[in-house]
């Protein structure tokens, strides 16, 4: 139809093959015009692994104009993208939800057809590939400076150029602004190394030790999230809590640090740390894998001295 439905279909294990050879194949930007409300495992999994390889995952929120979340789109590492208008409305078939991440044209696109014809089109099918472009330039310009980069930089850059639309819903930061974004002052650089994060044994709230270093601007702190098997979104605006700088004070562009994490139930965490410098930017989060085991210690017999000692079972 006119909003970008026509086409086929695709299995979730096509799809989840389909990024998975491109983020293989160097692709920096993989650009998603489909989509349904049903989850997929695989399909999420597979834009993870996109996304540790340095791709920038672009997907259209869907056409129902309803707040439910839209797969791939609404998967954290996923940039959502809602339709506007050319008097920058949101589009009246467009979703929404605070799971979209930012707007762009979607309304009466000019695209082509089989056959060398040509039609006005409608849908966030549409609105998805400008930002796809986007994202490719600013990729390119921080190549050209010789700025190494991260997906969230690309994100960030394109959430926070943006000029404001006329909406009754939440459809992101607003309508991208390819000019405001790549006049952003280069260089610049999110934190981007976090590194020797070690853990404590026997505890419920174990100490991470760990080196957070950033290129151009001072580390101004260290914070960390817990999460039981990796179970929802980290929310990076709301962390669990904040590291301590070995010398006292985040100061500089080389910080060692140190975090005692609140109280966790035994079971299996995540741990991701991320710091962030001071102008702002946060850094890729690091993830751990830590097991808390709180079984009673049993006594088990030294064969060497044949006394007893208490350990940690596992």
């Amino acid at each position: 139809d006119d909003k970008g439905n026509e086409g086929g279909s695709l299995e979730n294990d096509d799809s989840a093959a389909a990024i998975t050879y491109a983020a293989h194949n160097n692709a920096s930007v993989i650009s998603m015009s489909w989509g349904s409300y049903f989850k997929s495992d695989l399909v999420e999994d597979a834009l993870i692994d996109a996304y540790s390889r340095n791709v920038v995952l672009v997907a259209a929120a869907g056409n129902d104009h309803t707040n439910n979340s839209h797969y791939p789109s609404a998967y954290w590492p996923a940039i959502a993208v809602a339709s506007t208008t050319k008097d920058d409305d949101r589009s009246d078939f467009s979703n929404w939800g605070t799971w979209v991440d930012v707007a762009a044209p979607g309304s009466n696109i000019r695209s082509t057809l089989f056959d060398d014809t040509y039609a006005n089109w409608y849908g966030t099918s549409m609105a998805t590939p400008y930002v796809a472009g986007m994202a490719g330039l600013l990729i390119s310009q921080a190549r050209d400076h010789n700025i190494s980069y991260h997906p969230y930089d690309i994100e960030y850059r394109i959430q926070n150029a943006v000029d404001d639309i006329n909406t009754d819903h939440y459809v992101g930061t607003g309508r991208i602004n390819l000019e405001k974004a790549m006049k952003e002052t280069y260089p610049y650089q999110w934190v981007y190394s976090i590194s020797g994060i070690s853990q404590c044994v026997n505890t419920t709230t174990p100490t991470f030790k760990g080196n957070a270093q950033d290129t151009y601007k001072n580390i101004k702190n260290v914070s960390y999230i817990v999460l039981q098997n990796y179970s929802i979104e980290p929310d990076w605006n709301h962390p669990n809590g904040t590291g301590t700088a070995d010398d006292g004070n985040f100061n500089s562009l080389n910080e060692n640090w140190t975090f005692t994490t609140i109280p966790l139930a035994q079971g299996i965490w995540a741990v991701g740390v991320s710091a962030i410098n001071n102008i702002s930017h946060n850094a890729f989060p690091n993830w751990n894998t830590l097991i808390i085991d709180t079984t009673i210690p049993t006594n088990i017999t030294n064969i060497a001295t044949d006394q007893s000692v208490n350990v940690w079972t596992k």
